[in-house]
């Protein structure tokens, strides 16, 4: 993946304009006391923890605040040093900046990534390379409180104004394993120390970011629970579970914890379940935007092994897929052993790996699919295995959040119709008419011998001669002004109207690049766009990196709009 230059959040950005600390980070396995103002003076990971434990919940207790700058050298940093440990917990929204350079001196400009030093969390204790006994349990644990995510008026909104988001910037998280047993409740103190990374009822964020090589029951990966996430420029690889969501799991829903987010220009591929759902992605309860994303090459036993929308009756779920590719994702199942007849009632259950082998979407789940991509994948490349499953028995929540509804909206490639619905599903189906759902759409007329695994960039080209095709067949791909509609309408959905995640810009394809740009001509389904980018992978260009906002002084401090005199802006000095 060619990773874009940092993009910050809202929230982020605006802790720019209040007086915000500067401190430098080097890898060491104690703490060290020092102040952090220099690389020479430099802190270690031990120094933030003892800050925490200390403070815990209390900002005016805290050495460092909201907003703060860590910049960590390269390295390999070890966040618990006890086989099966959890990491000291992290109350508040500080900025860990990774992949800096102390031979470069204070830090100007924020590193471009992948970095040359790159800054590794690891849990790898045991030194073996792969996640096993002895490794460290998880890597980041940011929690807030029980009350601190929103109201029961107002699900979008953070009732307690100190919490502001935990980010990371390019960083690796690796080797965490988890050898418990999966929590029979899961209540936010079983749920706290879950996944390689864990956020309960807090806000965490990561940008051009690596999480692979993990083991647990669920949740291997990263464990969002009751909380904010945005992930953007991310990797999610070999990370390995029993059930549910090996890279991703987003839970829980109540009325004062509320899990939504997004996840833009992200690939997850080679992660793996031992049985069912949701290799990649599992959303059981909660908001999730999956935009200009790839999800490819994982694998379950059955059913969901790329994304699910799933989980108990009682909880809503609100998935929305834009301009994303989830393909080539297979289940290893027997089909003959799953298959189950009633033989009174003909009724099926237990399908399997013939259907919802990328995408299975139950209990009701609200959800919508533009302008993307749902292909299955077979190994003679011919045979064109229902990617999609929906099903399951109504919720008995009484009023719940969001009325139960499925939309094929614009442009969408499917490798067949709807291959197993019940009977009272098809009222709350959309299918449009712009949408091409049909057997032929195999994996390999879309993308050929590609193998994400084989794709430095981690996208799956599609073919824009096989595109072209159905489009003759008045299967139109969009125009960009119906995008940018729909990016109107999404600037009004609640997420980003009332906590102010940034719009994701549907006009960009996930390697960073313009989508074609002509209101005249069509633009590619799916993560990449074939039309604008028609040399291929190769031909592609990163995205301009963001301007960096912050301002420094000539000592290296970080200094906000009140200051005079002369400041560093982008490596620039600038009289203000």
């Amino acid at each position: 993946m060619k990773l874009k230059g940092l993009l910050l959040t809202a929230a982020v950005a605006a802790s720019a304009n209040v007086m915000a600390t500067d401190y430098y980070v080097k890898p060491g396995n104690a703490a060290t006391g020092n102040d952090g103002s220099s690389w020479d003076k430099a802190l270690t990971i031990w120094d933030i923890y003892q800050n925490e434990a200390v403070a815990k919940k209390v900002e005016a207790d805290s050495k460092y605040k909201n907003g703060d700058a860590f910049f960590f050298a390269g390295g390999t940093y070890y966040p618990t040093l006890e086989a099966g440990g959890v990491p000291q917990r992290i109350y508040r929204g500080y900025i860990f900046v990774g992949g800096c350079d102390p031979t470069q001196g204070p830090v100007t400009t924020w590193p471009t990534y992948p970095s040359a030093t790159p800054t590794i969390f690891s849990g790898d204790l045991n030194a073996d390379g792969v996640a096993s006994p002895g490794d460290a349990r998880s890597l980041v644990n940011m929690r807030l409180g029980s009350k601190g995510m929103n109201t029961a008026e107002d699900r979008y909104t953070v009732s307690d104004a100190s919490l502001k988001p935990l980010t990371f910037h390019g960083f690796e998280f690796k080797c965490a394993y988890n050898e418990s047993e999966w929590p029979s409740s899961e209540a936010a103190d079983a749920m706290t120390g879950w996944g390689a990374l864990s956020v309960v009822q807090g806000w965490l964020e990561l940008y051009n970011c690596d999480v692979h090589d993990t083991y647990a029951a669920k949740a291997s990966g990263m464990s969002v629970y009751g909380s904010l996430y945005n992930l953007r420029d991310c990797r999610f690889y070999n990370n390995h579970a029993v059930q549910t969501g090996a890279a991703l799991r987003v839970n829980i829903n109540t009325d004062i914890r509320y899990s939504r987010g997004t996840v833009e220009r992200c690939a997850f591929y080679n992660n793996t379940l031992d049985d069912r759902y949701g290799a990649a992605i599992a959303l059981t309860a909660g908001e999730m935007y999956i935009v200009n994303s790839t999800v490819s090459g994982n694998t379950a036993y059955a059913e969901g092994a790329g994304v699910v929308a799933n989980g108990d009756k009682n909880a809503t779920r609100k998935l929305h897929i834009i301009n994303s590719t989830i393909a080539g994702n297979t289940c290893n199942a027997d089909p003959t052993e799953l298959y189950k007849t009633d033989a009174e009632t003909g009724e099926v259950t237990n399908p399997g790996s013939l259907v919802g082998t990328d995408l299975r979407i139950a209990a009701d789940a609200n959800f919508n699919m533009y302008n993307s991509i749902v292909v299955g994948r077979t190994d003679d490349g011919t045979v064109a295995y229902a990617p999609i499953v929906m099903k399951d028995a109504a919720k008995g929540e009484a009023a719940p959040l969001f009325e139960p509804r499925c939309e094929f909206e614009n442009y969408n490639i499917t490798g067949s119709c709807l291959p197993l619905i019940e009977a009272d599903k098809w009222s709350y189906i959309k299918l449009g008419t712009t949408n091409s759902m049909q057997a032929a759409n195999t994996f390999a007329a879309l993308f050929g011998e590609q193998d994400i695994n084989a794709s430095a960039d981690k996208v799956l080209v599609p073919s824009k001669t096989y595109i072209e095709g159905l489009a003759a067949q008045e299967f139109y791909p969009p125009y960009v002004a119906d995008v940018n509609t729909y990016a109107a309408q999404l600037a009004t959905e609640p997420l980003f109207a009332t906590t102010g995640y940034q719009v994701p810009d549907l006009t960009v394809d996930q390697t960073g690049a313009k989508r074609n740009a002509n209101d005249d001509a069509d633009y590619c389904p799916g993560a990449f766009d074939a039309f604008a980018n028609t040399t291929g992978i190769a031909g592609v260009q990163a995205q301009k990196p963001a301007a960096q906002k912050y301002m420094y002084n000539l000592q290296g401090q970080r200094v906000n709009d009140a200051y005079r005199g002369i400041v560093i802006v982008n490596g620039k000095k600038v009289v203000k």
